[in-house]
């Protein structure tokens, strides 16, 4: 029986370079290895920084962990390659944008108008409801733009917004909007649990408990 990979020529990936570059050492590593299950999570255990920060937010590929198969590791492979394709290491600054994408201190409307900019400076563009078709290049920009909006939310906003939405097909328009309703949730049920004590009338049971009649 063949020993399993130890996976020392390919390394990590972090998603600074080109997928297929990296893959090409991975199946190189894996090729006379015959359990799909045991590559596929390998797959995802090799993943590191924004590669790695891609997979935990994207849907497609959490549902693929789920359903290891020879056609899941093909898929995974698939959905690596278009999210860091090779004519992205034509863009060095789009690739500094993204990395720093965040929203920390921006309000959801300056984040979202942000992303979007970052978008137009590539020459992409969001999808419009109706037509959710793009070409090839412009699928690729903006999965990247969405990714990086999906990573640079607040921690506790992150997968909530991940879990609800597909964004291997939703509209960068339709995903801020889902982060809007996310927050007025939680402002909401935030308001309903917690109770200005100056509210309170003198004598409000809650801190001066009245005697029980007899």
């Amino acid at each position: 029986m063949p020993e399993r990979p130890s996976f020392q020529l390919c390394g990590v990936y972090d998603g600074s370079y080109p997928a297929t570059r990296w893959l090409k050492k991975f199946e190189h590593e894996t090729h006379d290895c015959h359990d799909a299950p045991f590559c596929l999570q390998s797959l995802d255990m090799l993943l590191n920084d924004d590669a790695a920060d891609w997979a935990e937010c994207n849907i497609e590929w959490q549902r693929l962990l789920t359903t290891p198969s020879q056609a899941s590791l093909d898929k995974a492979k698939e959905l690596l390659c278009t999210q860091f394709p090779a004519f992205m290491g034509k863009f060095p600054e789009l690739r500094r944008e993204l990395a720093g994408l965040q929203q920390n201190g921006l309000s959801n409307a300056e984040y979202y108008h942000r992303a979007l900019d970052i978008l137009r400076q590539a020459a992409g563009h969001d999808r419009v409801q109706g037509n959710l078709a793009l070409p090839p290049i412009e699928h690729v920009l903006l999965s990247a733009v969405i990714s990086a909006y999906v990573r640079g939310l607040p921690h506790g906003l992150r997968p909530v917004v991940a879990g609800h939405v597909d964004s291997s097909h939703v509209p960068l328009a339709q995903l801020h909007d889902w982060v809007d309703l996310e927050s007025s949730t939680r402002q909401d049920r935030l308001h309903s649990e917690v109770v200005p004590r100056q509210l309170l009338p003198l004598g409000c049971p809650e801190f001066f408990p009245l005697p029980m009649s007899n």
